[in-house]
């Protein structure tokens, strides 16, 4: 039976007032409406049936776990799981409090400052919390909204629940659960309170260590059930402080959540063959398997989609309208976007990021032709190769976008990013959805050619890794190469990213001894090539022969401005290939033969090859 509401009886002129002072402090719209007004969304009968049951089966359990957290990416669906489970609960007297944050009317205003009243409200209007009611009420006084959260819940929650003892019958009847949903989305406290001007992971871990807090009270008789996205800050205080009190349930794709997907579609797609009856056996099985490999997992695409098509079936035919969504209708056609809401979910998490436009390269470079399937240890010393790198670059560049990308811990080498919607390098390749944060691709290729350059310079990545690590990483490294050195290859001299001579900076020795024995010898001597050819690129040609003497003073380094590393390319070419006949000896060196007419750099690199001891290549030239 449902918990029946506190009558108003027995409450004083002075308790009155303290709950109209409390009530102008509350979100109505944060609370569980009840069985008269179920809005919001809600599991489909027969769907999400193990997380439904796991939690049920949690809330009358009597393990040590008195929080649950209910995490996934941003769409798989734990607001309704958590709507679905207040609704069980209160039809059998289970729900206490509940707050949901995740209602889009307050996502946008300073939601937690009602959070600790918008509880204490709700045990002052259930019945079985009657003894507990005029202890709340005789606490209420302006002061205590402006004190911090725990202190908050201290007054108003945990000290009334204490007057009553722990042996009390009374509290037989009291409910089960308390339910959180959408942490994740809460905001500051307004100006004047307690830590208006935190940052959002220690708003995080402030809030979430008050709500432990009451959990490990003895008195405190609820179970707390919250839902968020895996935000960094929440998921290391799960596995940290609220480690001994906390379980947590994972929407992840072991679930088989394309099953509950499946019949999401088939329902939502009978019901609009009632309304038209023109429809037969639509969308049939090759389009519901499009709409699965594009919803990934994820509710949320499903479920937007799905109601852009039954929202207007006279206005936009679904056969057409399923069309725009695969992206199989018409070039022309135009109209109404029928991803809006989910681009806006995009649009909002990734400018929640400290660096939007870095985080989106980040994804680009995760999904992009080269590195696409490689590790996250790889990717992260790759990317992280500039000249901030340190070790805590990717949680600088990802943090906020643990919904849309998992991010795998430190220590496993061969774990890969994830990113969970499909449906995301559409958005981020189709300027009309991502607008403004849209990347031109020829700004994405710089940006990956960039980091590239920087591991040659830098003979791999520049933070701290040990040998192993850096051989590991070079290994895989040499192995693509050559694909960035085709695409610097076709690239006119007026586009290049970088200067030719920036290939001079690099240590051309050692290089050339990390591809002779990483790469089989036709794959280094083409790397080479390519490497060489690309450094001359849009460099002029000289004519030597009109400077038959040394150079005057001063104009050696404007003639030859990195003579040293210069050289350096060439006993590479030469180490490379010396195994090879003597005519592709001679391939490629049209730029050591202009340099040899030149007295001044004969006798340079005549020293040079001293050093060397490579007389052989000089008599060659």
């Amino acid at each position: 039976m449902p918990a029946p509401l506190a009558s108003a009886a027995n409450i004083t002129p002075s308790m009155q007032e303290a709950l109209i002072a409390l009530s102008d402090k509350i979100s109505t719209k944060a609370m569980f409406t009840g069985p008269v007004v179920r809005s919001g969304d809600r599991c489909l009968e027969n769907t999400r049936v193990y997380a439904r049951n796991r939690i049920m089966n949690w809330i009358v359990s009597d393990d040590l776990e008195r929080i649950l957290w209910l995490t996934g990416p941003v769409g798989s669906g734990k607001t309704a799981i958590a709507r679905s489970i207040a609704d069980s609960c209160y039809d059998l007297g289970y729900l206490g409090p509940t707050f949901f944050f995740s209602e889009p009317d307050l996502k946008s205003s300073n939601n937690i400052n009602c959070l600790v009243a918008t509880l204490a409200y709700q045990l002052t209007q259930h019945a079985s919390l009657e003894p507990v009611r005029h202890h709340i009420l005789g606490r209420i006084k302006p002061a205590v909204f402006t004190k911090s959260l725990d202190r908050q819940v201290e007054d108003l929650i945990l000290t009334p629940i204490r007057q009553i003892p722990l042996d009390h019958p009374i509290r037989a009847f009291w409910p089960k659960v308390l339910i959180i949903d959408g942490l994740d989305d809460c905001t500051s406290p307004t100006a004047g309170h307690t830590g208006a001007d935190l940052s959002r992971d220690t708003e995080h871990r402030q809030n979430l260590a008050t709500l432990l807090m009451a959990a490990r009270d003895p008195a405190f008789p609820f179970r707390i059930l919250i839902a968020s996205r895996p935000e960094p800050a929440i998921a290391r205080f799960f596995g940290t402080s609220a480690r001994d009190m906390a379980g947590k349930l994972v929407l992840d794709q072991y679930l088989n959540p394309n099953a509950d997907i499946r019949l999401y579609i088939q329902t939502t797609a009978e019901e609009i063959c009632r309304r038209l009856p023109d429809l037969k056996n639509w969308p049939g099985e090759e389009a519901t398997q499009m709409l699965l490999d594009r919803g990934s997992g994820q509710f949320v695409y499903i479920a937007k989609t799905m109601a852009f098509i039954k929202k207007n079936p006279q206005a936009i035919h679904p056969i057409p309208a399923l069309k725009r969504v695969l992206g199989l209708g018409r070039p022309q056609d135009s109209g109404v976007n029928p991803f809006a809401p989910l681009d806006k979910l995009y649009t909002s998490i990734l400018e929640s990021s400290l660096e939007p436009q870095l985080s989106i390269q980040w994804i680009y470079a995760i999904i992009s032709d080269p590195l696409d399937g490689l590790s996250a240890s790889f990717l992260r010393r790759f990317l992280q190769s500039h000249a901030q790198a340190d070790q805590g670059m990717e949680r600088y560049v990802l943090d906020a976008l643990h919904s849309l990308v998992h991010v795998p811990s430190h220590g496993d080498e061969q774990v890969r990013y994830t990113i969970y919607h499909a449906d995301l390098k559409e958005y981020l390749d189709n300027p009309a959805r991502s607008g403004s944060l849209y990347i031109d691709p020829s700004a994405r290729k710089a940006f990956l050619l960039e980091r590239y350059m920087f591991i040659l310079k830098n003979k791999g990545p520049k933070n701290q890794v040990t040998d192993a690590e850096r051989n590991a990483f070079l290994t895989i490294f040499v192995g693509f190469m050559g694909y960035f050195e085709s695409c610097i290859s076709e690239l006119s001299p007026e586009n290049l990213y970088f200067q030719p001579t920036d290939y001079l900076g690099c240590d051309m020795s050692w290089w050339k001894e990390i591809l002779s024995t990483k790469l089989t010898e036709g794959a280094s001597v083409s790397t080479v090539k390519a490497m060489i050819d690309n450094a001359h690129r849009g460099t002029p040609r000289h004519d030597f022969n009109q400077q038959p003497n040394s150079p005057k003073e001063g104009d050696n380094k404007s003639m030859f401005p990195a003579a040293g590393s210069l050289l350096n390319w060439l006993f590479m070419r030469e180490s490379i290939i010396y195994r090879f006949p003597y005519k592709r000896m001679c391939q490629g060196l049209r730029t050591v033969k202009e340099l040899a007419k030149n007295q001044w750099f004969t006798n340079h690199m005549a020293a040079e090859c001293e050093k060397r001891d490579s007389f052989e290549f000089l008599r060659m030239v």
